[in-house]
């Protein structure tokens, strides 16, 4: 599955790091304001939130006794293209109260995952889709 269409049904699947190392479960999807694309996934670890690019991330297809063979789109999880020591010494964030991260917090997680922005501005990103919203 293509991780950016249909971003929001990847919310509720798993994240593993680069090395196949499982991280969690996919509480949110944020978007770029600018391009409306989707730029960050966001779940939660032991610690605490985490927000990673999805920058060079993969879908990873599951053994076949671990899903539903109706449902094969369910089969697929997201591999992230950091690994775990990577992600858990990540800046914490805040989102603000309309659900968007602080432009100051995207440059530091930028720079902390080594990411370039492709655009010439920092765009403010926007949560789109998180656990228990539904899509028709």
């Amino acid at each position: 599955m293509d991780i950016t269409e249909n971003s929001e049904r990847w919310v509720g699947r798993t994240a593993f790091d680069a090395d196949g190392f499982q991280l969690g479960k996919i509480d949110a999807i944020y978007h770029d304001d600018q391009t409306g694309l989707p730029e960050w996934v966001a779940f939660k670890s032991a610690k605490h939130d985490r927000l990673v690019p999805l920058a060079g991330a993969t879908t990873h297809r599951r053994p076949d006794e671990d899903y539903d063979a109706d449902d094969l789109d369910q089969a697929e999880d997201l591999r992230l293209a950091f690994g775990a020591q990577q992600i858990d010494s990540a800046p914490e964030f805040e989102l603000g109260d309309d659900d968007h991260l602080d432009a100051e917090v995207e440059a530091r997680l930028y720079q902390h995952f080594g990411v370039t922005r492709t655009a010439s501005t920092v765009p403010r990103l926007r949560r789109y889709g998180r656990i228990g919203d539904s899509y028709a």
